[in-house]
């Protein structure tokens, strides 16, 4: 019951629709003209459950929590390579075992100096069952921390892992004693990053106050960051037109055309580190069909999904691995072909369709995919009955119960595709209630190589097989990849957001 809890506290930021910075950015300012100083009030959609950044995955929270914590390494902003933050270095020693040494004069929001003990207190926290860390999946390959001295440590794996590199970029390092002091960071994070919690308004807002002392020369530029939780996006809209907000991270599509048009307001598009699917129990009468699955998938229409959700400013996709990275492949691209899915039914049993599939729906933006799907159904025979249900009664039908045929949702991808293949392609993955436990011998068999293939063109192979395979059985279908764009005031200046929806807190500035 624990776990689905977690799962469930994982999936809210879900349900809020996934309609996808840190480091330094290459568009940074010259150092002489960026103005000090100043209050950056932002509009964000939801109020996070909790801040302790090693008790939650919510997106939201990870966004915020950038301003109070900092990581041993960043992606760069093409997630190409990683970028030194409190690691100075580092060095494979050999395939499993990484040498670490730590900045040395990094102070916490506690004015003590952070050394090795905190990497290695903050990767035990998250490891030991009785934090309860829905992290603690993904950092399962490390065997154990050994701390050489003070700004050196090692961090040993049971066998070789692609994945270290990646999961440790978004591992915040936190200081012991606060952890004792509160009991746990849910509503008082200390950190050693570029801005000091400054209080927690419930219902209201959150306030970051700039850290003195923080490592990175001449950052953050900020007095201050106000987080207003505005969960109408019509009352966001309006607090930015009348300028009691600088910035709003998620505007309406619909809004795009006036908002460009005014000359007071700015506009950030990106596409999110995410993928829209819709997944299907493979348990359930029909969907255990191999053909039935193909045959839905075939007729599912990704420019409707596209148009549906994103107004047709998102991106069709067919595989959770973004088009720019080496992984992809264009021969995974389809277009849609209700003919060939009729035929696929017929060769199932089913040649006129006939039965019924239940579409279980989150209340909220994931209604929409219900509709699409439904349409899409109608299309081939199958008659779609869509069930509403509220976030945590919906993510319970399907985590814990199983209780659905067909539904659709999103989740964040990542650079290396071990993170979505893992909790959802394998039968005891994260996610795998998800497929109805669907199980492949070979792809079991390809992920785990994929983990431990160090090589960039050997792992291409490797996951190239893996969703050739997946596009061929199709325990889920994928749609979209989903696109922002964060509207703010022309006055602030350098603001950049990453993929994986995470802020250059530190390098905003006010040119007014």
């Amino acid at each position: 019951m624990r776990n689905i809890k977690k799962l469930i506290g994982f999936l809210l930021v879900i349900a809020f629709m996934m309609t996808g910075t840190f480091f330094l950015s290459c568009y940074a300012e010259e150092a002489s003209t960026v103005k000090t100083g100043g209050v950056l009030t932002v509009a964000i959609d939801s109020e996070p459950m909790q801040l302790d950044p090693h008790l939650v995955q919510q997106t939201l929270v990870i966004s915020i929590n950038d301003l109070f914590h900092d990581f041993l390494w960043r992606w760069d902003k093409d997630f190409k390579e990683f970028l030194p933050k409190i690691a100075e270095n580092w060095k494979w020693i050999n395939d499993t075992n990484l040498l670490v040494n730590v900045r040395k004069g990094i102070k916490f929001h506690n004015d003590r100096e952070l050394n090795a003990n905190d990497v290695k207190y903050s990767i035990d926290r998250i490891l030991d069952p009785k934090t309860a860390s829905p992290w603690a999946a993904y950092l399962e390959s490390i065997q154990e921390v050994k701390v050489n001295d003070d700004y050196s440590l090692t961090i040993q794996l049971k066998n070789p892992w692609w994945g270290l590199m990646d999961r440790l970029s978004s591992i915040a390092i936190i200081p012991k004693e606060a952890v004792e002091k509160y009991g746990d960071l849910k509503t008082n994070p200390v950190g050693c990053g570029p801005f000091v919690f400054g209080g927690w308004d419930s219902g209201i807002q959150i306030k970051a106050k700039k850290f003195k002392d923080y490592y990175i020369e001449n950052q953050p530029s900020l007095d201050e960051v106000i987080l207003k939780f505005m969960p109408v996006y019509n009352t966001a809209k309006s607090a930015l037109l009348t300028g009691d907000v600088d910035l709003i991270v998620w505007p309406d599509p619909s809004d795009l055309e006036s908002l460009q048009s005014n000359k007071d307001f700015e506009l950030f598009k990106y596409s999110q580190m995410a993928i829209m699917y819709v997944n299907f129990s493979t348990k359930s009468k029909y969907l255990d069909n191999k053909l039935v699955r193909k045959a839905i998938s075939l007729v599912l229409d990704r420019d409707a999904f596209n148009t549906a959700l994103y107004k047709g400013q998102g991106e069709i996709g067919w595989t959770p691995i973004l088009k720019t990275q080496s992984y992809y492949s264009k021969d995974w691209e389809y277009v849609r072909n209700v003919e060939e899915a009729k035929k696929l039914l017929a060769e199932a049993g089913y040649p006129d369709g006939g039965f019924k599939l239940r579409i279980l729906a989150l209340k909220g933006a994931e209604e929409i995919m219900g509709e699409v799907i439904y349409s899409n159904l109608a299309d081939i025979g199958i008659q779609g009955e869509i069930e509403v249900a509220e976030i945590p009664e919906a993510l319970d039908r399907m985590l814990k119960k199983e209780d659905f045929d067909i539904s659709g949702l999103g989740d964040l991808i990542s650079p290396d595709p071990d993170f979505f293949a893992s909790k959802y392609l394998l039968s005891d993955g994260q996610m795998a209630a998800l497929t109805g436990h669907w199980d492949n011998t070979e792809v079991r068999k390809l992920i785990e190589e994929g983990r431990s293939t160090l090589d960039e063109a050997k792992r291409a192979e490797i996951y190239k097989r893996i969703y050739d395979i997946v596009l061929d059985e199709n325990p889920m279908t994928f749609v979209a990849y989903p696109v922002r764009f964060p509207v703010y005031k022309t006055y602030l200046e350098n603001f950049f957001v990453s993929g994986d929806m995470r802020y250059n807190w530190s390098e905003m500035w006010l040119n007014k």
